[in-house]
């Protein structure tokens, strides 16, 4: 289930994001990458018999980041746009998508363990880290709005209501 809502979270960025925001190239790229990126790792999820602390670790990252990106980019205007971004229903579905992988990622790790609050600290490490990253994600767009201000969008939205 964690999977298959990773491919579908990724599918809905790299062909519907791309194609919503296409008039911002940072944001068809940065759409371009987080699709291609969950489908990536759904795909391994299903392949994988055996799976790494690390690629739950990054799958925590993926998912959460983007997630969290989704939500912060609600309250905040997003790199290269003037206001912020609306609560619509494609937004909450793939948020939800990416939830779904989260919670099938805290299944995967506490399978099979006694230890599951140390399973869950951990997780919690992991959530510290993917906040910070997105914080330098965003930071990181902002500062690219100086160096790039041709890829400015004159509205705040592009529809589709997700990042």
């Amino acid at each position: 289930m964690g999977a298959g809502s990773a491919i579908i979270a990724g599918l809905a960025h790299l062909v519907f994001k791309t194609v919503s925001h296409s008039s911002v190239l940072p944001h068809v790229i940065f759409f371009a990458i987080m699709g291609l990126a969950q489908i990536w790792w759904g795909w391994q999820f299903l392949k994988q018999k055996q799976r790494s602390e690390l690629f739950l670790q990054a799958g925590t990252a993926i998912n959460g980041g983007f997630a969290l990106m989704w939500l912060l980019t609600r309250f905040i205007a997003p790199p290269f746009m003037i206001k912020p971004e609306g609560f619509e229903i494609v937004g909450w579905s793939v948020a939800a998508l990416q939830m779904i992988a989260l919670v099938a990622i805290f299944v995967e790790k506490t399978k099979n363990k006694s230890h599951w609050k140390l399973q869950l600290m951990e997780i919690v490490i992991v959530g510290f880290v993917v906040v910070g990253t997105t914080f330098a994600l965003y930071g990181g767009g902002m500062i690219g709005e100086s160096f790039f201000p041709d890829f400015m969008s004159s509205s705040g939205h592009h529809g589709g209501g997700h990042h």
